[in-house]
């Protein structure tokens, strides 16, 4: 259900997955690699599927965009090769993320780095982010960097 209440149809996953993640485009990263998907599915499988589970396939190129995707609002391709080299078009997402789901799932991120279950593995990190270079750098610390 949505906050509403309403069903979801079997395929909103999927969508949401391509239309903002780019979650099953061609992700021409310049080495071969699996990009992640996000079948339409029906049944227990379906019900699996919103906390990653059923037929939802990733890997860490993939998750690493997620968050990504989440701290800057809108999808970027990632590449292994630089796309110059062979002249390659990278992946476009059809839509940005919503500002008020963003910022959800900012929070939710947040506080399952500093007490959930990534809370022991995160310890000892500052995350600092560079919006003016898009990108994210980890030091050694006691402490999160807030937002």
């Amino acid at each position: 259900m949505d906050r509403n209440g309403a069903a979801l149809d079997n395929d909103e996953l999927t969508k949401e997955a391509r239309d903002v993640f780019g979650i099953g485009l061609n992700w021409g990263t310049g080495v071969p690699s699996f990009d992640g998907a996000v079948p339409v599915q029906t049944g227990a499988p379906r019900a699996a599927s919103p906390i990653g589970q059923g037929g939802v396939r990733m890997n860490p190129l993939t998750m690493a965009s997620v968050a990504a995707t989440v701290r800057s609002g809108a999808f970027h391709q990632p590449y292994i090769v630089a796309p110059s080299v062979d002249n390659r078009q990278l992946a476009k997402s059809s839509r940005p993320l919503s500002a008020d789901t963003a910022k959800q799932l900012r929070s939710l991120m947040r506080l399952t780095a500093t007490s959930g279950t990534a809370a022991e593995a995160m310890a000892g990190l500052t995350w600092i982010w560079s919006s003016r270079r898009q990108q994210a750098h980890c030091s050694t610390s006691d402490t999160l960097a807030p937002n």
